[in-house]
């Protein structure tokens, strides 16, 4: 698709109106242009002038409450917002959901000295149930995601709290264009029926196979139960990594992002997802490819679209739906060779990697691998940022079945995983064991500073001299500055910092080494212990990328 700066309005409006908006009062403008022409060419709105912002405002306010529905009121830029803002107030309190929608000038613009261009953005901050802002110009894809996502999640804001929402567009010139194209935008649904089943019977009651996505959770037997119910039907399939703590059993545990619909009989007909984030690139960039619905599980209406193509929004918890969506799938099996193919597909992954490992030298790959066959049964694993993370999904069906699996996703950041594990550990009965690497270890050092430690933290540092994971993606790798300004190179070991803060120290630097350090590493002890495992970064940056071309073969 050629955006080459096209308007976004025509997705707005035609948002608004497959969720029901028939109303929309105009105030006479230029900067909101774009948006006049929009609404009064697509045909399907009432639109109504009205001269007066201040007196526009209370109109729609009556409107709204008499037909019951929300009503859009559009305005130009400056001063023009500003008298809204009583009607705002009002529809606030009195709970009457109101679309408002204010034209802006380019942020570039914005005190300038430039005319009719002020502050716009949460202009009404402690009057709305939420403010969003947009640009009016639509340049690639992703800006066109934001905006449908945008105008859905307002929508849904609006109606499920009976209050108003601020859109504040910013419109380059040209604002008058001659063709105003007719558009299908993606409205997503939200289902929040009393009936569990309805919302099921709603979205997948034409759908012959469904891919189950969960993210990072919490461990839950519930959860756990309906996934090995599920498991019993031919036509459903769950996928998860290890942070959504579902042991492993006889569903797809280990989205392997070399596995991902290796052929057609592995593609659903509905993706539905819950949870939080996941780890997988590739996953997240081949479900967005999929041309099939995806149904996004939350408690509440914000547009959360990993996949960038959100059809509908289920408002249950994970628990809860995990159990309802397992139960319907159960009395509503279709035959199929869905879940034998994924199940074929696995195997055959797992199989490969073994044989891998197997041919292999000592590195990163055979480090991580050893690891999740010795990490002890009940442990709490807390996985560092960056190459951790990824790593342990390679080898997740190796962990025992009963660890649980924690990690800083929320953001992602390598700063704090290091004092997260000893807070987790501080309160905690079991061993808690932090994987990490050398990099991210240095810059959370402070985490041992203070007189909280217990002996059930044990830290394994991947130390391969800097941040390797600059070596694995494909942007910073081919660059001669990756060294020193991306990896950080540095030659470091830890055992003085070790000594420095009475921490166990046990150092390896090949495979015999590490087999031998590891039973005094894990044994209990009074204070935490420490394992230092040194690795080439070359070879070890090399045998990961060579694994996902053996294991496609």
């Amino acid at each position: 698709m050629d955006f080459t700066g096209q308007k976004s309005t025509p997705y707005t409006v035609d948002i608004l109106h497959q969720h029901g908006v028939e109303n929309v009062i105009i105030c006479p403008g230029s900067r909101n242009a774009p948006l006049t022409l929009a609404f009064a060419r697509h045909g399907k709105f009432n639109c109504i002038s009205i001269i007066d912002e201040r007196s526009a405002g209370y109109f729609a306010l009556g409107l709204a409450q008499s037909t019951k529905k929300p009503v859009a009121i559009v305005c130009t830029s400056g001063t023009a917002p500003l008298n809204f803002a009583p009607a705002i107030a009002e529809a606030f309190h009195q709970q009457i959901p109101l679309i408002v929608l204010t034209a802006d000038r380019p942020e570039s613009w914005i005190n300038q000295q430039d005319g009719q261009a002020i502050e716009q953005k949460s202009l009404y901050a402690n009057i709305i149930a939420k403010s969003f802002s947009l640009k009016g110009e639509l340049y690639n894809e992703d800006d066109l995601w934001l905006t449908q996502r945008t105008v859905n999640e307002a929508f849904h804001i609006a109606q499920s709290k009976s209050r108003p929402v601020h859109i504040n567009i910013s419109f380059a010139e040209p604002l008058y264009e001659d063709s105003y194209a007719t558009v299908k935008a993606n409205k997503v649904n939200v289902f929040k029926l009393p009936s569990f089943f309805s919302y099921w019977e709603t979205i997948l009651k034409d759908k012959k196979n469904t891919l189950v996505v969960v993210g990072q959770a919490e461990f839950n037997p519930t959860i756990v139960s309906a996934v090995n119910k599920m498991s019993k039907v031919s036509n459903a399939v769950v996928i998860s990594e290890n942070l959504a703590n579902i042991p492993v059993g006889y569903h797809i545990i280990n989205a392997t992002e070399a596995l991902i619909f290796q052929n057609e009989k592995m593609i659903p007909d509905v993706v539905v997802y819950m949870g939080g984030p996941i780890v997988s690139k590739q996953l997240k960039k081949h479900i967005a490819s999929l041309a099939v619905p995806v149904v996004r599980v939350q408690l509440n209406e914000e547009e959360v679209d990993t996949f960038q193509n959100n059809t509908a929004i289920v408002q249950q918890s994970v628990v809860d739906a995990m159990e309802t969506l397992s139960d319907y799938l159960i009395e509503n099996t279709k035959t199929s060779d869905f879940a034998e193919e994924w199940r074929t597909a696995s195997a055959k992954a797992f199989e490969k990697r073994n044989q891998y490992v197997a041919q292999i030298n000592y590195s990163d790959f055979t480090v991580y691998d050893f690891i999740a066959r010795h990490i002890p049964a009940k442990s709490n694993v807390h996985l560092g940022n960056s190459t951790p993370v990824r790593y342990s999904q390679i080898f997740n069906d190796l962990y025992k079945t009963d660890c649980c699996f924690y990690a800083n996703r929320g953001t992602s950041g390598i700063d704090g995983s290091t004092s997260t594990a000893v807070g987790f550990s501080y309160a905690s009965e079991s061993i808690n064991i932090l994987i990490t690497g050398d990099l991210s270890f240095q810059y959370d050092a402070n985490a041992f500073f203070n007189n909280h430690l217990n002996g059930n933290l044990k830290v394994i540092i991947i130390n391969n001299s800097g941040g390797n994971i600059f070596r694995l993606i494909d942007g910073p790798r081919g660059q001669k500055e990756r060294s020193e300004f991306f990896e950080t190179s540095l030659k470091h070991e830890f055992s003085n910092l070790a000594k420095h803060f009475n921490l166990n120290y046990f150092p390896a630097k090949d495979e015999k080494g590490l087999s031998t350090a590891w039973n005094d590493f894990i044994k209990k002890s009074e204070r935490p212990s420490v394992l230092e495992i040194f690795t080439n970064a070359e070879l070890s940056a090399n045998t990961f990328k060579e694994f996902y071309k053996k294991i496609q073969q």
